[in-house]
């Protein structure tokens, strides 16, 4: 997540919450209570864009929340980016982009983060500023003062009720009233930029001195007393920005208020149940909507890439302003160019209001057809008509499309459309892109065959209309996602193997009871104790599932190295002992260096979709440390004898608990293992393995 992202889902959230305090809360006389609503609402305003709960998306929204956040997504997509690529090929030299063209000396990214930065650094130094004065005030005259700094406190002997104020200024001290103070400084220096960070240190403040206030009164026989000993010498005083005071003129009207008020009913501490509600929704919108909005990265993105662009709200019927690109012009993808391609379609670099307003009429007129969701069907739909001198369309045409849904959708759209006005008459193509997305986010595409745009040179391009659906997962599919993105997550290249060029294709099973729960783990192949450990160490973990499907699976883990090469063992099994298993697909994991760190490795996951079990036999083989020096086993279970071959030699060894406790051991070569049994190990070897087996090892 990038930083303004973040920023950007941080306030949001806040102003949430204090709307919920501000609404319900303010009033009650539960000042704890309020206290820790207000520093925990801080906290999980900056926690929560940082939560990435895939359980709470697939559980609480469903495909109808997600199509409606999308389509809003879409539409502020629509009028945030535009959606103007360029659409000519590389060495196709648009003039009317290179008048425009200047090279800025800050990018916009640059500029807005330049700002943050100059005003954080103000409010930082600020704040240095007021805890200098803090310090001078412990040291300087102290007559008529009364407040408190953390565990320092001062309080003018000559103040009447000086020891009712040393009460009150002890319960800031011992409530560490001060480290509010100091967060909430801190926290909106950071968010400067919105109020309701400063909202929140008002609120707290008021808070504290309440809080004081309640306690040091209870000392005293009437809270008239206490009441007049507040006004009694609080004009006159000065308070610092930073400490506890006891006369603070600008909250006495406010305590003295709550001071007087009657306790709330015990009841209104239901109210506070309303955070919980408010905080799951937060989640929610965190996990499935605001992480994946289109709309907030469109806005992010352009900044960063410094893309200048006027945003108006929706319901003015905002146009965003062409942007020129700091860079060359976007290259259409190679593989699907032809001849006819590299030639632009006439006036595709132009653009205007008008050409927005059609584009933005069929994004909102046309529907991902049901028919081609149900089947997941992707792909583009090419449409041409003409616009005549009061911008009314004429002969739409669909030259090439996807399915008889999305012509239907498009005809339909040009049926409906208004009249786009003067000044825009000609003739026009565009192009609807139908993608798919599993699991709120995994995109579907389909081969295609390219478009030949040289018949319509005569037309002018609209940029593409993109059309998204989504497809609903299969609880399979759904299991599945969950069980892999849990184990390529949690389980780690060891750093032993990775500093010994050890590689493993590794095969574990186990088993999701009705609960969620994985048990029964085992480890059916692998090359080494270290990545048998490291599998086991995650399989045996206790961890539950939730929404999953109880069942047997088989998971094939690829462990390599990503920077240097290795020899890499083929542990392949044969599937058919495992019929009653779901297989998985693999997860490869790639072992690196850590960048400035040589000591450290670090794992990441890489792309694979699919590994195919050949042989028919299953083993293990394992590497580790005992007495006396590395030593290598082959473990075979429905073997007892073997011959075991090492580069055409006979290799003795040991039976034990582990497997066959090889003599003479491989380490740190890495061995291609082959397992023989009845007619196959006579072929290799003689008619005296045909009952024992025979197990071939060569290493280079």
């Amino acid at each position: 997540m990038n930083g303004l992202l973040y920023l950007i889902q941080l306030n949001i959230y806040l102003v949430l919450f204090y709307g919920l305090y501000l609404l319900v809360l303010r009033n009650e006389t539960f000042f704890k209570m309020n206290r820790l609503y207000l520093m925990g609402s801080t906290l999980l305003a900056m926690a929560i864009p940082l939560m990435k709960a895939q359980w709470i998306k697939d559980l609480f929204v469903t495909e109808q929340i997600y199509e409606a956040t999308h389509k809003v997504s879409k539409t502020l997509t629509t009028v945030v980016s535009g959606r103007t690529e360029i659409s000519w090929v590389q060495n196709t030299n648009p003039p009317a982009i290179q008048n425009v063209h200047e090279e800025a000396f800050l990018t916009a990214n640059q500029v807005v983060w330049l700002i943050y930065g100059v005003v954080v650094t103000l409010l930082l130094l600020n704040f240095v500023r007021k805890l200098y004065l803090v310090n001078k005030a412990f040291r300087t005259n102290s007559n008529y003062k009364a407040f408190s700094f953390f565990n320092k406190v001062l309080v003018d002997e000559q103040l009447r009720g000086r020891e009712t104020i040393m009460d009150h200024e002890m319960v800031h001290v011992r409530q560490w009233h001060s480290l509010d103070v100091i967060f909430l400084e801190l926290f909106a220096a950071f968010n400067w930029f919105n109020p309701v960070a400063f909202a929140y240190k008002r609120a707290i403040r008021n808070i504290h001195e309440f809080i004081a206030d309640e306690t040091a009164a209870a000392t005293l026989e009437h809270k008239s007393e206490y009441a007049i000993l507040l006004v009694s010498n609080a004009f006159g005083t000065q308070s610092q920005k930073l400490t506890n005071g006891f006369y603070t003129h600008s909250l006495l009207k406010k305590r003295l208020i709550m001071l007087n008020k009657n306790k709330s009913q015990k009841v209104a501490i239901l109210k506070y149940g309303l955070s919980v509600p408010l905080f799951a929704l937060m989640i929610v919108l965190s996990s499935a909507t605001i992480e994946k909005s289109e709309a907030v990265k469109a806005i992010t993105s352009g900044i960063e890439n410094g893309l200048p662009m006027v945003v108006e709200t929706l319901s003015n019927g905002a146009i965003p302003v062409t942007r020129i690109a700091d860079k060359e012009p976007e290259i259409v993808a190679a593989e699907k160019l032809t001849v006819a391609d590299a030639l632009p379609v006439a006036k595709s670099y132009a653009d205007s209001a008008a050409l927005v307003n059609i584009r933005r009429h069929f994004l909102r007129s046309i529907k991902y057809p049901p028919s081609d969701q149900e089947v997941s069907k992707t792909g583009t739909t090419y449409f041409t008509f003409e616009l005549d001198a009061t911008g009314a369309m004429l002969n739409p045409t669909v030259v090439r499309s996807m399915s008889e849904g999305s012509k239907f959708e498009l005809l339909r759209a040009a049926k409906n459309a208004p009249s786009f006005g003067g000044g825009v008459a000609g003739k026009y193509i565009l192009v609807v892109k139908y993608e798919l997305s599993r699991n709120f986010g995994e995109a579907i595409s389909s081969p295609e065959e390219p478009f030949d745009f040289s018949k319509y040179l005569d037309y002018q391009k609209i940029d593409d209309a993109i059309i998204r659906g989504y497809v609903k997962l299969s609880p399979e599919e759904k299991t599945q996602g969950k069980l892999r993105k849990y184990f390529a997550t949690t389980i780690k290249y060891p750093a032993e193997a990775y500093k010994n060029n050890l590689a493993s294709h590794s095969w574990v099973t186990f088993e999701l009871d009705q609960s969620g729960n994985l048990v029964n783990p085992k480890l059916v192949a692998s090359n080494a104790s270290l990545f048998a450990n490291e599998l086991m160490r995650v399989l045996e973990s206790g961890k539950a599932f939730d929404d999953v499907l109880p069942g047997k699976y088989i998971l094939p883990v690829l462990f390599t190295l990503k920077d240097k090469n290795s020899n890499e063992p083929e542990h392949s099994i044969d599937l058919t002992d495992f019929k009653n298993y779901k297989l998985l697909r693999p997860i490869l994991l790639m072992g690196s260096i850590a960048p400035g760190r040589p000591d450290s490795v670090i794992t990441s996951v890489g792309v694979e979709t699919s590994y195919a079990p050949v042989k028919k036999t299953i083993f293990t083989y394992v590497t580790t440390d005992e007495e006396g020096g590395v030593v290598n086993y082959i473990k075979v279970d429905y073997l007892k004898e073997p011959v075991i071959l090492h580069n055409g030699k006979v290799v003795t060894y040991k039976t034990t608990d582990k497997g066959f406790k090889l003599d003479i051991p491989f380490y740190p070569k890495q061995p291609k293992i082959t397992v023989y049994t009845a007619e196959d190990a006579v072929k290799n070897y003689n008619e005296s393995v045909r009952t024992k087996g025979l197990i071939v090892v060569t290493t280079e």
